[in-house]
C-alpha cells in the first residue's frame, strides 16, 4: 500500500517504496506501471517529484518507457534490486563480519581449487613474496590489512575466474575494512599465518584439494577466533 510521503524528503522516498512495491509483486516483470499523475495522487507529491523518481528508476533498469505505450517493469528489475540492495549494504557496513566471512569462504575455497588448477608459475612466484610481506608483518604484529588483502585478492586473480575476481574488486573496501585494529587483535596471529602459508603451499604445488582444505580451514581458524572473543 502506498503513503503520502513526508516533503522533506520526497525523491528517495519515492524511489524505495516503488522498489518496496515491485519487490512485493505489485507490479511483477513485464507488467505496466502507473503514470505520473496516478503516482503523484497517491503520494501526494507534485508530478515533478514522482517524474524524478521515474527517471532515477529508468536509470537503474528497473523500468522502461515506451512512447505511447506507458511505462513498463523490466524483465530484469527483481535482479537489479536485489544487486543495489548487496552493494548497499557492503557499502554501508550493515552485515557483521561474520556474514561477511561466510560468503567469502565460500566463494575462496573455490578460488584456491582454481588456483592450484590454473596457475602460472610467474603467479606462484607472486604469491611467495605476497605471503612473506604477510609473515613479516604478523611475525612483528604491524598492521596486515593491506598484505592480506593482496594476499587474497592474488588468488581470485590466480584462479583464471571473472565472476570471482570482480566480486573481490567489487567488496575491496569492506575486506580491508575487515581488518581493523579490532580483528587483528581477535585473531590468532601465529595459527592465521600458518594458514595463509599452507594455502600458498598447496597453490604452489598445484593441488587443488588440499588448496580447498586450506583454505576451508584458514576461514574455519577465524570464525572460532571471533566466536571466542565475543
Amino acid at each position: 500500500m502506498l503513503k503520502p510521503i513526508v516533503k522533506n524528503s520526497l525523491y528517495s522516498h519515492v524511489v524505495d517504496q516503488l522498489l518496496t512495491e515491485i519487490k512485493k509483486g505489485t507490479w511483477g516483470p513485464g507488467e505496466k506501471f502507473l503514470g505520473e499523475k496516478e503516482l503523484a495522487q497517491q503520494f501526494e507529491v507534485s508530478r515533478n517529484s514522482v517524474r524524478e523518481a521515474l527517471k532515477s528508476l529508468q536509470h537503474m533498469g528497473v523500468i522502461e518507457s515506451f512512447p505511447g505505450r506507458g511505462t513498463f517493469v523490466t524483465e530484469e528489475a527483481l535482479r537489479i534490486i536485489q544487486n543495489t540492495e548487496l552493494i548497499q549494504l557492503l557499502s554501508n557496513n550493515q552485515g557483521s563480519t561474520m556474514d561477511l566471512l561466510e560468503v567469502r569462504m565460500a566463494i575462496e575455497v573455490q578460488a584456491a581449487d582454481l588456483a592450484a588448477r590454473k596457475a602460472t608459475e610467474e603467479e606462484v612466484e607472486q604469491l611467495k613474496v605476497l605471503v612473506d610481506i604477510l609473515s613479516e608483518k604478523m611475525t612483528n604484529k604491524k598492521d596486515y590489512s593491506v598484505a592480506g588483502f593482496n594476499f587474497h585478492m592474488q588468488i581470485a586473480k590466480m584462479s583464471k575466474n571473472q565472476y570471482i575476481y570482480k566480486f573481490f574488486q567489487a567488496i575491496s573496501k569492506e575486506l580491508l575494512a575487515q581488518r581493523n585494529p579490532e580483528f587483528q587483535r581477535t585473531i590468532d596471529m601465529k595459527r592465521s599465518l600458518q594458514d595463509h602459508e599452507k594455502v600458498y603451499e598447496a597453490i604452489a604445488a598445484g593441488n587443488s584439494m588440499l588448496a580447498r582444505h586450506s583454505m576451508y580451514a584458514h576461514f574455519q581458524h577465524a570464525m572460532e577466533d571471533i566466536k571466542r572473543s565475543e
